[in-house]
């Protein structure tokens, strides 16, 4: 009877593997469409003030490793400060969203490689988190629908974020300038896209990736209201290759540009349309603001 048991096991198994060996796999189709954009791998520590915005373990409320509990990215401005997105400080409260305790965030600076820490960074705790007072953040965003039609409203989308772990004075990790020249944001630039790459299989990568775009826009008119988005060709010029939302899992990055042999950070990833053009907040608009917060001048990056 046993004998027989087994055998009637394992056919049952053997006749699901082949259902599923000759059913059309849709999500394999699905994740062909999901195409990435081409990418360049950093063997170097290239961009030294990346920053990767993490929860703490709520048990032991100690800094865990980064990569397991990663929210967002952000750079860093001063030996002090931080930018991310404003929707980053945000969590899902039953049907609306609260801002996130600082107490339960985390802030990993420089690291080529977050989940080996390698490449000279170092970790903080947050002394202070400010969010621009102009940010209004979807209050139902469950459905993904109204998650589309929150990044198409969104404005303001900026935060800042103080260190209680200064920069130290020997650390490699490196700051990076702002800029008000609203010419970097003209359409047709060419910029700089640099972030811990997403994607299906694997939400958030510890190592840090650029890659080239040019800007689309930089305002977009909704009614009687014009949000200050930086928007990038969603092609990559010369192919058909579209960029998606790899790069939503990677909020609060930067948008680099170059002027005059310096990079300037001009923008900040925000979110992206049902288009798949990518948004990202136009910093250079925002330069005030910081300013008046942070008291640090634009420019002064040691990038």
């Amino acid at each position: 009877m046993y004998i027989i048991g087994t055998f009637v096991v394992l056919f049952t198994l053997m006749s699901v593997f082949r259902q599923i060996l000759n059913k059309p796999q849709s999500f394999q189709i699905k994740a062909n469409i999901y195409r990435e954009p081409i990418k360049k791998k950093l063997e170097s520590d290239k961009w030294p003030f990346i920053v990767s915005v993490f929860r703490k373990n709520p048990v032991v409320g100690l800094l865990t490793n980064p990569a397991m509990t990663s929210v967002c990215g952000g750079f860093l401005i001063s030996n002090e400060w931080v930018i991310t997105a404003a929707h980053c400080l945000y969590d899902d409260n039953g049907e609306y969203v609260k801002k996130v305790d600082k107490s339960k965030l985390g802030i990993a600076v420089g690291y080529k490689d977050i989940d080996r820490r390698t490449g000279g960074g170092f970790l903080s705790n947050v002394k202070e988190a400010v969010v621009h007072e102009g940010f209004d953040y979807v209050k139902y965003f469950k459905k993904y629908e109204l998650i589309q039609k929150f990044y198409n409203h969104i404005n303001n989308d900026i935060a800042l974020i103080r260190l209680a772990t200064p920069r130290p004075a020997n650390s490699i990790t490196k700051t990076i300038s702002l800029s008000h020249d609203s010419t970097l944001t003209t359409p047709g630039t060419q910029v700089l896209l640099v972030g811990r790459r997403g994607n299906i299989a694997n939400p958030v990568s510890p190592i840090v990736y650029e890659d080239t775009a040019y800007i689309t826009t930089n305002t977009q008119t909704l009614g009687n209201v014009i949000y200050h988005f930086i928007e990038i060709d969603p092609f990559i010029p010369g192919t058909n290759i579209f960029y998606t939302s790899a790069y939503i899992l990677n909020s609060g990055m930067p948008l680099l540009a170059k002027s005059a042999g310096k990079w300037y950070s001009i923008g900040i990833v925000s979110g992206e349309s049902k288009e798949s053009i990518e948004q990202f907040t136009n910093l250079t608009i925002h330069t005030s603001w910081i300013k008046l917060v942070t008291g640090i001048d634009i420019g002064q990056g040691l990038f």
